[in-house]
């Protein structure tokens, strides 16, 4: 027969155990809330983040590609047979030719131009050679040498140049420009020497 005193304490030993098992199981159980909470935090914030980040890189490349791509889009090719317009062309205050034709070839970054220009003076055909990269470029221009760098501003194909033309000397800046059809090639210049300035603008059509 078990003593009283103890079973007694057998039993509270067992209740205590007991106790101390529900005690820890519910800190067992509070831990692992807290824990699968953490985590579920932990991944809510890196869901957040990554989210961030692919909105961020989107942002990125919306703004990038586009930039890149009208980059390679940006320069125009003049080649062909361009033929002034009159009627659409100023000349300032210098004399009309009676016709103007502009061969070109484009080959980025090198262009070969050969102008053929009618006046009361005859025919007079002049031929250059110069690249679009800002490097010097020298050509000869009715037996006389002209300097010029060529480069572009975007889509337009900048000149700057300076000579000697019938014993003046001059210095003139023009600004190339293709229509968005690729038909109409205009030419924009300002021209200077000792008599003082002129602005041209001339309207090339393709032929």
């Amino acid at each position: 027969m078990i003593p009283f005193r103890r079973f007694v304490t057998n039993k509270s030993v067992s209740k205590t155990g007991n106790q101390w098992a529900g005690r820890s199981r519910i800190h067992t159980a509070h831990l692992g809330s807290n824990r699968l909470a953490a985590t579920v935090r932990n991944d809510t914030i890196a869901w957040v983040n990554c989210r961030r980040s692919t909105w961020l890189s989107v942002a990125f490349l919306a703004v990038v590609v586009p930039v890149t791509l009208l980059q390679g889009q940006s320069k125009p090719n003049f080649s062909g047979t361009w033929k002034l317009n009159f009627e659409k062309s100023d000349f300032g205050s210098l004399a009309r030719p009676a016709a103007l034709i502009n061969k070109i070839a484009h080959r980025e970054p090198d262009i070969e131009l050969t102008m053929t220009e009618v006046s009361a003076g005859g025919e007079t055909v002049t031929k250059a050679l110069f690249t679009t990269d800002g490097k010097e470029n020298l050509n000869s221009a009715r037996g006389n040498t002209v300097r010029s760098k060529q480069w572009w501003e975007g889509s337009v194909l900048v000149t700057e140049a300076q000579g000697t033309l019938a014993g003046t000397r001059f210095t003139g800046k023009s600004r190339w420009s293709l229509s968005a059809d690729g038909k109409v090639l205009t030419i924009e210049r300002d021209l200077a020497n000792f008599r003082g300035q002129t602005h041209q603008k001339l309207s090339m059509e393709k032929q």
